[in-house]
């Protein structure tokens, strides 16, 4: 059952439960009364990029993965293949912090989730609600709160460092 919005946890954890089930393919069966539930949470479970990525038609549940450059012992990284659009297959990211403290931004490789150095790519951040400029190669994510876990979607553009 989804928590957001229940008492015991706070909103930045809610979030992450969500993006981990969104990240898992899981079933989104919430457990909080949403005629009582705050703006933030209204957000988190309505947010349609997120829930997009749990119900992708391809089905895929995500999976825990290590970095070539191995993050702090705080932040775990899960990967989910998403369903091929018309020239190439997207994926989503998620980046948990279970520490206490903040983390700086995280180098995601485009080789550590099975794209070319070559091939341009956009990163979505969902609940930043950004995409960052095409790049190469790799990016930086931005820094992740306590707790916090970035829900990004990784897309290639098509035409563009493809051979």
């Amino acid at each position: 059952m989804l928590c957001p919005g229940l008492r015991l946890i706070s909103d930045t954890e809610g979030r992450s439960q969500f993006s981990l089930w969104c990240i898992l393919a899981a079933p989104l069966m919430l457990g909080t009364d949403v005629r009582k539930a705050s703006a933030f949470t209204l957000a988190t479970i309505g947010n349609m990029e997120a829930i997009a990525i749990d119900q992708d038609p391809l089905g895929v549940q995500g999976m825990a993965y290590t970095p070539s450059v191995p993050p702090p012992g705080n932040v775990t990284y899960y990967y989910k293949p998403l369903a091929p659009t018309k020239c190439a297959q997207s994926i989503a990211i998620a980046i948990l912090n279970r520490g206490p403290k903040g983390v700086p931004g995280q180098n995601v490789s485009f080789m550590d989730i099975g794209f070319p150095a070559a091939q341009w790519i956009v990163v979505r951040d969902i609940w930043a609600d950004t995409t960052l400029p095409p790049t190469q190669s790799f990016f930086f994510t931005r820094a992740i709160d306590s707790h916090e876990t970035l829900l990004l979607k990784i897309t290639p553009l098509c035409g563009m460092g493809q051979s």
